[in-house]
């Protein structure tokens, strides 16, 4: 939720469009909104939580969230390569941590083997996601 908000910041800025506080706060509340399903009823959001956006400093840190999301992802590839056994997947992720800030971060996780411009990463993400949720239903089921 919080990458989607810094994204579409940035977005505007980039496409020349103004930005003001209104249109921060409208923006993290239509995200706030959908994430939490207030439209269906799930979870009600008040609008004094529209401006939460103002006290998170993580959106004036150059995609600070973003690179959260974007290395959760990565990581989600590199642990699926390691607990699988591929060869040398272990040795390129040590390498990885080892490379310190040697290197752009991009190119460091590519060069370890994950490349976050192709759909692998986010294909592994949610594949992990879809099985804790998969065990979460199970676990519901029995239960009953």
């Amino acid at each position: 939720m919080f990458a989607e908000f810094e994204r579409s910041i940035h977005a505007r800025v980039d496409a020349g469009e103004p930005i003001s506080g209104d249109a921060f706060t409208k923006m993290y509340c239509d995200i706030l909104k959908r994430y939490h399903g207030a439209k269906e009823g799930v979870v009600p959001i008040d609008d004094a939580y529209c401006v939460e956006w103002a006290y998170i400093p993580h959106f004036y840190n150059a995609f600070y969230v973003y690179q959260y999301a974007t290395s959760i992802a990565a990581s989600s590839l590199f642990a699926k390569k390691v607990a699988a056994g591929e060869p040398g997947a272990l040795q390129r992720y040590l390498d990885l941590l080892r490379a310190g800030a040697s290197d752009y971060p991009y190119d460091l996780v590519k060069t370890a083997g994950v490349d976050l411009a192709t759909p692998a990463p986010y294909q592994a993400l949610v594949a992990k996601m879809n099985a804790i949720m998969d065990e979460i239903e199970a676990i519901l089921a029995r239960r009953k």
